[in-house]
């Protein structure tokens, strides 16, 4: 059985108790509307568009071309931006060494004061080399402040990683102290390959005195010996070399 479906103002008439007439009158304006639509449906003006696997295809390339474009647009808007980023922190870059340098200049004039010690950290914190090694010196000798030999040591450090020949080999020999604290395998397998790696950079930087402990590890680490120590003077030497050949050429000048 199909179930009958009247329309909204077809009903509202009914349920109002119009007149005949006006009843009949919208009866005709309804099957009007409806024989329009059935038109515009059988004639073909309403269809959905089927697209051959050529216009698939075409339109497919249409879309990627399009993605490719605007791709290629940010790729090149970031270029600019990055080079533009760039050359800001170049200039920032080069204000920072005058400024430094500026800060290193007075603080020569008083090292050993405590008066130094304002410009001293404040050139090494934007890295400058130099002052960063005496800022060091400063906490490892007690002068113009308080002696801290780990923050003596991690300033050494900086100072080494900054290429100063003379902080590379005073590192070197706080490895070595690292090595001699705890008689420890352990402490010998870590600290004594780069202590010898920090003396071979430094005596490579120029630093003349880095030549005889240099060798004195290396006479060490070589000689023939037999059981345990020799695979730990094997495992030493193995790692001296990799850290001089590898890891620690970035620090030659």
């Amino acid at each position: 059985m199909r179930s009958l479906v009247i329309p909204a103002a077809i009903l509202s008439l009914l349920l109002s108790g119009c007149s005949t007439e006006q009843f009949q009158k919208t009866m005709d304006s309804f099957n009007e509307s409806m024989e329009s639509v059935g038109n515009y449906f059988s004639e073909g003006r309403y269809h959905t568009k089927t697209m051959t696997v050529e216009e698939q295809q075409a339109e497919q390339e249409r879309l990627k071309e399009q993605v490719r474009q605007y791709q290629a647009k940010q790729a090149a808007a970031n270029k600019t931006k990055e080079k533009k980023v760039a050359q800001g922190n170049k200039q920032v870059a080069q204000e920072n060494t005058k400024t430094a340098q500026e800060n290193w200049n007075i603080a020569r004039t008083k090292l050993g004061t405590a008066d130094a010690i304002p410009y001293l950290v404040a050139a090494a914190e934007a890295g400058h080399p130099a002052s960063t090694y005496n800022l060091a010196m400063a906490f490892l000798q007690g002068k113009g402040v308080n002696p801290n030999y780990q923050q003596a040591e991690i300033l050494m450090g900086d100072a080494a990683r900054l290429k100063y020949p003379q902080a590379q080999y005073v590192f070197a020999n706080m490895m070595m102290q690292r090595a001699k604290t705890v008689y420890d395998p352990n402490h010998l397998l870590m600290w004594l390959p780069r202590a010898y790696a920090w003396y071979a950079v430094a005596e490579r930087n120029g630093v003349k005195a880095a030549t005889a402990p240099k060798n004195r590890l290396k006479n060490m680490m070589t000689r023939k010996v037999y059981g345990p120590d020799a695979e730990v003077n094997a495992y030493m030497w193995d790692e001296a070399q990799r850290l001089t050949a590898d890891g620690f050429s970035k620090y030659l000048n």
